[in-house]
């Protein structure tokens, strides 16, 4: 059975594919309307810094749960379709991205949006969140 910790690090990892869409959004950004000269300073470098710290922690936590042994079997056979399931999740990481892209207050709606589906992944103790882990 996963913690509360442990499902907070899966959701965690499941943002890697955003994460580095981010890095790549706001590297592209900067080199489109940007300043060249100063490619590695200000707080550019410190959110750069920041998503590569998140990039890595998520490798991290993926590989760690990749190793981990099952202590239980799951027996449960799904009946129905449950893709519709997923909406959510796939729908917050794609709004993420979005955001990125179309407003200046992106990093303050993207943390909102982490936080509110967070707290509903680790509530109702839901394993697969994203495209990389499913």
């Amino acid at each position: 059975m996963l913690t509360s910790l442990s499902l907070w690090g899966v959701y965690f990892a499941s943002y890697m594919v955003d994460f580095i869409l981010i890095l790549i959004i706001l590297i592209a950004k900067h080199m489109i309307y940007g300043n060249g000269n100063n490619f590695w300073k200000g707080a550019d470098l410190l959110v750069w810094g920041i998503l590569l710290l998140f990039v890595a922690l998520s490798i991290f936590i993926t590989n760690r749960i990749g190793k981990m042994k099952p202590n239980t079997r799951i027996k449960a056979i799904p009946e129905k379709n449950i893709t519709h399931e997923m909406t959510g999740y796939v729908l917050a990481q794609v709004v993420t991205v979005a955001t990125t892209i179309f407003t200046d207050w992106w990093i303050l709606i993207n943390v909102a949006l982490f936080i509110v589906f967070g707290l509903f992944f680790v509530k109702s103790k839901a394993i697969q969140t994203s495209l990389h882990t499913a």
